[in-house]
């Protein structure tokens, strides 16, 4: 299970990873050198020495391998060793295909949000049905927003649009009880969730 985890998290590296290459080829010459033909423009380091491409480069007129460090416009950076002989000239051509952009992520459509009221008028009940409530807002599988509104008093809410459930609870002397789920479809301004007697 875990060597699958991780070959999911390398292939995004892999898709957008530039792609470099480069071919050699050996010319006669009377010393060793490196002559860099492309991509033109390019920034090309070897043996401590900087030139943009095409660029010739002295070495050391022996067979050997030096390291060349190649910079492209954007900041992309290949390196690698190539070889050097006696008395040739080593031609290097340098192939660079940039990745593609990561895709834009849009971002998710803002929910149009709405003010409202929830109200609690169990004061004009007779008996035991004056008691605060508890109000939940559950949009989807998120709780929203949660509300508690005592006896004869109101509370101003903003939610965003949507059909909501609606979870009542009610005050007893040990904390709150569940009494029952309602719905409302939210839609615009001036909205309004009341519990009293017997709704």
């Amino acid at each position: 299970m875990r060597l699958v985890f991780v070959l999911v998290l390398l292939v995004p590296a892999i898709a957008f990873a530039d792609e470099w290459s480069h071919t050699t080829s050996f010319e006669s010459a009377n010393a060793a050198s490196i002559r860099v033909v492309e991509p033109e423009g390019y920034q090309v380091t070897i043996n401590g020495s900087t030139d943009n491409a095409p660029a010739v480069f002295r070495v050391p007129n022996a067979d050997n391998y030096v390291l060349m460090s190649v910079v492209a416009p954007s900041g992309a950076q290949y390196e690698r060793k190539v070889e050097v002989k006696a008395y040739r000239q080593t031609v290097i051509r340098v192939r660079h295909v940039a990745s593609a952009p990561a895709p834009k992520q849009d971002k998710p459509a803002r929910r149009a949000s709405y003010i409202g009221v929830v109200a609690n008028t169990t004061h004009l009940c007779r008996g035991n049905d004056r008691r605060d409530i508890r109000v939940e807002f559950v949009l989807g599988a998120d709780t929203v927003k949660v509300v508690e509104v005592g006896v004869r008093s109101r509370v101003d809410a903003e939610l965003p649009g949507g059909e909501y459930r609606i979870r009542r609870f009610h005050r007893t002397s040990t904390g709150w009880e569940f009494a029952a789920t309602e719905s409302l479809n939210i839609s615009k301004d001036a909205w309004i969730y009341q519990w009293g007697c017997g709704k």
